[in-house]
């Protein structure tokens, strides 16, 4: 008589099983847009041309009044489209992420992209036991040239520290955001970004992963890096720091902007231009 051993499913692989249901793509990348009829598909066709098939693309449009909303539907078998009239940048984002089914959300804004076609492949190859995954940003002009590199490298045995890491490079796990960070303060108009990352970078045991590899190509001229917002990101910064850090926050502004500054000194490609 032969008798049929059962297995047992321990709590761990129901916890995975449960987690593959509820994500069951390995990203979900997240385009906010707003009148950007001019850049909105190449922002598209980069996250499409991944060669990754597990990807969740969310492009949520503001009621745009030109004809971004018609060139996005040109996408609609390969993308989730909403249509929401957000009150800002960060709420838009918030409401998206509500949609998300990917392990890890990324967001990448109108008019910027990839690098490359396996940035996604790279990540997810990277991505083992990690909470979060950053790399480099370049930054472009209207002529596409690179004016500016974000490429900081964590020292060893040191903590976290906010201002190394961009947030258009970052994938944060699913889990973490939903759990612990749960969403954007939509009290900041354009630095709500960066009290994101300072609580993320707070959370203890926070597992992150440094990838050496230039993530996205950003344009200049965006919501954070446009002259007509300096003054209004400043004073948000100034307000987020003083939050987390007490009577260090002005030492701490100073530091973090003599290490962007450093961006514009230092370009290692300071003759390439995309094409």
């Amino acid at each position: 008589m032969v008798l049929k051993k059962h297995m047992r499913v321990s709590k761990r692989d129901k916890l995975e099983i449960n987690y593959k249901k509820n994500y069951p793509y390995d990203f979900t990348i997240i385009t906010i847009v707003k009148n950007d009829e001019r850049n909105i598909e190449r922002t598209i066709k980069s996250v499409l041309s991944q060669k990754i098939k597990k990807v969740q693309y969310i492009v949520s449009d503001g009621n745009s009044s030109d004809n971004t909303l018609k060139i996005i539907k040109k996408y609609k078998k390969k993308i989730k489209i909403l249509k929401y009239k957000d009150i800002s940048f960060y709420d838009g984002l918030n409401n998206a992420i509500k949609f998300s089914k990917g392990r890890f959300i990324g967001i990448l804004n109108s008019g910027d992209i990839y690098c490359n076609n396996f940035i996604l492949k790279k990540v997810k190859k990277n991505n083992k036991s990690f909470d979060f995954i950053y790399g480099n940003i370049l930054f472009l002009n209207k002529k596409k040239k690179i004016v500016r590199e974000w490429r900081i490298k964590p020292r060893l045995n040191k903590k976290l520290i906010f201002y190394n890491i961009a947030h258009t490079s970052l994938f944060i796990s699913s889990f973490l955001f939903k759990k612990h960070l749960r969403k954007y303060n939509i009290k900041y108009k354009i630095s709500s970004d960066t009290d994101l990352i300072i609580r993320m970078c707070k959370i203890p045991k926070i597992r992150s992963k440094y990838l050496n590899q230039n993530i996205v190509y950003m344009q200049i001229g965006g919501l954070s890096t446009s002259f007509k917002s300096i003054f209004l990101k400043t004073i948000e910064d100034l307000k987020i720091l003083k939050k987390h850090f007490g009577i260090k926050f002005l030492f701490i502004y100073i530091k973090k902007i003599l290490i962007k500054i450093s961006g514009i000194f230092f370009i290692k490609n300071k003759n390439f231009r995309y094409e």
